[in-house]
């Protein structure tokens, strides 16, 4: 069968395209202030998800939740053959993935704790972007079968990290309204594509994904690689070293200075 033999009808194409309008408006409206005020897109709130590795997370996960319950070609079996029917495993992926948020700034410092052994952790967000989108990527191209079983377990860490990289990549410097700008924006990106997935079922919609996970896992892996080999190369000191000896260590030379007897 046709691509468009699986594309939903009209109505529900036109609110799609009003929930798309929608989060546009509302992300345009958070960048006046900055505009209005001569900023740039560093000062731009939302900086931190609208983002091309961030961005690839959310489209990651937004396709996951939204292909859950399909076979390899892009089907939703029927209710007899199928544990759980797919419309109840999306409700559920999306319950982990609000756990998982939760969880993440709930639980922030021992997740910190776990991850601060990381050469370069306080520098690079611990890395918390790149290893969400490693693991949204691996359940993305996981066969069928396997995805089923494991998709689940992979959101919830994902989500996990998602939300703390988002905090952590805060540019306003903990601005009140930030994180619900963020999360919001976050959570509009992810239903937009789980809708997109859940409405086209298609062999080619899940040959994308795994094209799109492929290139998340690749992302993730070179940015992060990157990350830690920068933070890890050595920076020249630009003053000299302090000397540790004499009375006052470290100031002997500058009360010289000051009671004039030279250096």
């Amino acid at each position: 069968m046709s691509l468009a033999s699986h594309l939903p009808s009209r109505s529900v194409l036109l609110g799609l395209c009003l929930l798309i309008a929608a989060g546009l408006a509302g992300i345009g409206m958070s960048a006046l202030p900055v505009l209005q005020f001569g900023g740039t897109y560093a000062d731009w709130p939302l900086s931190s998800v609208v983002n091309p590795q961030q961005l690839l997370t959310l489209a990651g996960l937004g396709l996951l939740i939204g292909q859950m319950g399909m076979t390899a070609d892009g089907q939703v079996p029927a209710l007899r053959r199928a544990s759980v029917s797919a419309p109840r495993l999306r409700w559920i992926g999306c319950a982990v993935l609000l756990v998982g948020l939760g969880l993440g700034l709930a639980w922030r410092e021992p997740i910190l704790r776990l991850l601060a052994p990381i050469p370069g952790a306080e520098v690079t967000g611990f890395l918390t972007g790149p290893i969400a989108g490693l693991l949204t990527g691996l359940a993305l191209v996981l066969p069928a079968g396997w995805r089923a079983r494991l998709s689940l377990t992979l959101i919830l860490p994902a989500a996990a990290l998602l939300a703390l990289a988002t905090a952590l990549s805060d540019p306003t410097l903990h601005a009140a309204n930030y994180m619900r700008w963020a999360l919001a924006t976050e959570l509009w990106i992810i239903a937009v594509f789980a809708l997109v997935a859940t409405l086209v079922r298609h062999r080619a919609a899940i040959t994308g994904g795994r094209i799109l996970a492929s290139w998340m896992i690749a992302i993730s892996l070179l940015y992060g690689g990157v990350e830690v080999a920068v933070r890890k190369t050595a920076i020249a000191v630009p003053y000299p070293p302090v000397s540790d000896s004499g009375a006052y260590p470290g100031f002997d030379s500058l009360l010289r200075r000051l009671d004039g007897e030279g250096n």
